[in-house]
């Protein structure tokens, strides 16, 4: 399932960079295909039973929590990853759990700890170190701003996820995504489509069929029958896969600089994911990316 996330990155790089796939088409795109996937999974499983009608003031609230966990999530994503490094990109999504443990204490859903002041301290300075202060680098704060994005998302959607299961409350929430993503990425997608090769033709389908479709699939099948800090711990694979695809298939190379911010982010993300009584952010990641 890791290794699926992790496909992502590394094909999303070829299909933007070496293909010249549009970011905003492909993220919509995305969306869309998640929309559909997760829909035809809620039948399926959701629809064996009766479901709990969904009340119209919580249509809103998932249509609201739909620009931060799929429009902003995917759009400043892709975006990012096509002028960052797919390494430092998936590195810094992996600090979603930490900026959720800092959106939550905001939102008072939870109290500051001296554990959780210092897993936010840690990788603060690690995020900093790739964003930049002075000479800020465009493609790592986009990533960034996905990540606080969708962290605020998972805060956010949570009493939707309890009230009304994870499947049904993320199939509504890729669907109104899609919708919302519709005016901004239909028209490059439609325009940009006809002219992809058969190598981008593959890339595109392999990242709608593994890193997106297969892989939330996946990880809500595996948050059903084991711990979530479990689950959650596998997080710390997915930068290391990428750095070593990344290194082979694209020449990447480990910098000094990314060697220091990914100790410190993976050392606030492992402060944060073993306190106690942690809110479990990786729950919600079957609707992530």
């Amino acid at each position: 399932m890791q290794l699926a996330f992790a496909s992502g990155a590394i094909a999303g790089k070829l299909a933007l960079n070496g293909q010249g796939v549009d970011a905003t088409g492909l993220a919509f795109l995305r969306a869309l295909g998640g929309a559909v996937a997760f829909q035809l999974a809620r039948v399926v499983v959701v629809g064996r039973a009766t479901p709990q009608k969904i009340s119209r003031r919580d249509h809103g609230r998932l249509a609201l929590y739909a620009v931060l966990g799929v429009a902003i999530n995917q759009a400043f994503f892709l975006h990012g990853l096509r002028r960052a490094t797919a390494t430092s990109a998936t590195l810094l999504a992996a600090t979603i759990p930490v900026f959720t443990a800092g959106v939550a204490v905001f939102a008072r859903q939870e109290t500051i700890t001296r554990r959780t002041a210092i897993g936010l301290a840690l990788a603060s300075a690690g995020v900093l170190t790739l964003t930049g202060v002075r000479d800020v680098s465009v493609g790592n704060l986009l990533v960034t701003i996905n990540s606080l994005a969708y962290a605020t998302y998972l805060v956010g959607v949570r009493p939707l996820l309890r009230k009304y299961g994870a499947l049904t409350a993320i199939a509504w929430v890729f669907t109104y995504g899609a919708l919302i993503m519709a005016p901004f990425g239909l028209v490059p997608l439609l325009s940009d489509a006809p002219r992809w090769s058969t190598r981008a033709t593959e890339l595109v389908l392999f990242y709608l069929a593994v890193p997106t479709i297969y892989a939330y699939l996946a990880n809500a099948w595996a948050l059903s029958h084991a711990k979530p800090s479990v689950v959650a711990g596998y997080v710390y694979l997915q930068p290391v896969m990428v750095a070593l695809t990344a290194w082979a298939v694209l020449g990447e190379r480990l910098t000094p600089r990314l060697a220091f911010a990914a100790a410190a982010i993976l050392a606030g993300l492992g402060v944060i994911l073993t306190r106690r009584g942690e809110i479990d952010p990786p729950k919600a990641r079957a609707a992530k990316s």
